[in-house]
């Protein structure tokens, strides 16, 4: 991904939620469900961290679940120790158990609001 990709369209306006997105498209974001208007900065994982996480103050960032640099697991346990308390959002196709994953995220890194964005086809990565 490399450096930091702003869509300032989105942003445009007032109540766009400020979205950054680790390890995914910056035109993804338009076909997420439930999220609505975003204003995005897409990252990859290896520029990922406290500093970039400042910088943009996202109120929501949104990853997959398995991304080829990081996995959801390693990326809210490093938002939980950057104090983020924000949301978390896990992109990925239908998976057999997504309860299961979750609760097993949900209880590593407790004070973050984790949830799967579930797709009909995998997300282009």
């Amino acid at each position: 991904m490399g450096a930091a990709r702003h869509n300032e369209q989105a942003e445009i306006g007032a109540g766009a939620i400020r979205a950054l997105l680790v390890d995914l498209p910056q035109d993804l974001a338009a076909s997420l469900p439930g999220l609505g208007r975003l204003s995005t900065v897409s990252i990859g994982s290896e520029t990922f961290d406290l500093r970039a996480l400042a910088q943009v103050m996202p109120d929501v960032v949104i990853t997959p679940l398995i991304g080829p640099g990081i996995d959801i697991l390693d990326l809210a346990r490093r938002l939980a120790a950057f104090g983020y308390g924000g949301a978390l959002r896990a992109v990925t196709g239908p998976i057999p158990c997504p309860a299961e994953v979750t609760a097993e995220v949900r209880g590593a890194c407790v004070g973050i609001d984790f949830d799967l964005l579930v797709v009909a086809e995998p997300a282009r990565i």
